[in-house]
């Protein structure tokens, strides 16, 4: 592991926090979906919808810190990118995901821009669900956070 991948996990695991048993949220059933398969929760931001096959609620911080570095960081390149874009990639692989991460990587070329897409993605998030209103001010004093992180 290396100092930017400490770093970006240290402020994820503020944002990310301890065990979340909550029906509502899709991520944390095995199936996706309120109701569907089991509710093991999520814990340090690793769901059940990600990871079915582990007891979520037993999780240590070490073992969300391998599964961060291997899955999150290492899979997605983020040791390759110049700092802040790694912390900021991370993070957004993270939440709101992969998918989304890469596209917004493909889209900007400062580490501003990829701020801005990423408010932009939350805001029309919201406009398309209107049940994700619960967390858009979360996403945005994430944002905030993270802004203060790399020191924007």
């Amino acid at each position: 592991m290396n100092e930017n991948f400490d770093r970006a996990f240290d402020w994820v695991m503020k944002w990310e926090g301890e065990f979340s048993g909550d029906p509502d949220d899709p991520g944390n059933w095995t199936g996706g979906q309120p109701g569907k398969g089991i509710l093991k929760g999520t814990k340090f931001g690793i769901s059940a919808l990600a990871y079915p096959h582990l007891d979520i609620k037993s999780m240590t911080k070490e073992m969300a810190k391998e599964i961060y570095y291997k899955d999150y960081w290492l899979y997605n390149l983020c040791q390759n990118k110049p700092y802040p874009i790694d912390i900021i990639h991370f993070n957004t692989c993270i939440n709101p995901g992969k998918a989304v991460a890469d596209r917004i990587l493909k889209e900007v070329i400062t580490d501003e821009m990829y701020l801005l897409k990423l408010i932009l993605y939350y805001s029309d998030l919201v406009n398309k669900y209107p049940i994700k209103k619960r967390y858009f001010v979360g996403w945005m004093n994430r944002v905030i956070d993270l802004m203060r992180l790399i020191n924007i």
